[in-house]
């Protein structure tokens, strides 16, 4: 991700809550000031703002995370962005609930939908840790990195992504709507 600049990037919910937590905030904090220091635009979702806010439950975070949310640009939601959303939603088709034919895939929520709506919109780059809400090939990977921590004395790797929405793919999809462009 180090050779990501110039470029408008939207960050994910779980990016932000990332970086508020005692875990992973020092390498999350680490790839936000990279990606601000390499000239890229970092915003959210107005949605994301409130996704965060909502689940804080210390108050030390919750100050911490206003902070970011202020320092950040924030995107307002309107119509065509959720058009997005209800396009994205059946773009992506209905879930599988067959994990045996391995194409098992949850419902993607209304946050997911509308961040997604509003990457595709403004055809920016999405920062999100959570690739299932973003599916490929409707999403493209641009770069990708991960953070490493120990886990019962394991070590486990959590996955952040950027991605860019990839209409030509999105259009050849029957189900498709109309995705809306800025």
């Amino acid at each position: 991700m180090d050779k990501t600049k110039d470029q408008k990037i939207l960050i994910d919910s779980c990016i932000l809550v990332y970086s508020g937590t005692d875990k992973f905030s020092d390498e999350t904090k680490k790839l936000l000031r990279l990606l601000a220091d390499n000239k890229n635009k970092l915003a959210i979702s107005e949605l994301c703002g409130f996704e965060v806010l909502k689940n804080c439950q210390n108050k030390d975070n919750f100050k911490y995370y206003i902070k970011l949310i202020d320092y950040l640009d924030n995107i307002p939601i309107n119509k065509d962005i959720l058009i997005n959303a209800a396009s994205l939603h059946s773009l992506y088709g209905k879930p599988s609930s067959n994990k045996e034919d391995g194409n098992f895939q949850k419902e993607k929520s209304t946050g997911d939908l509308i961040i997604g709506g509003t990457a595709a919109y403004y055809e920016t780059l999405l920062l999100t840790a959570n690739l299932n809400d973003f599916p490929l090939p409707y999403w493209e990977i641009v770069a990708h990195d991960f953070m490493m921590y120990e886990d019962n004395r394991r070590f486990k790797l959590i996955n952040r992504y950027l991605l860019r929405f990839n209409y030509d793919e999105a259009k050849k999809n029957k189900n498709a709507m109309l995705l809306a462009k800025k």
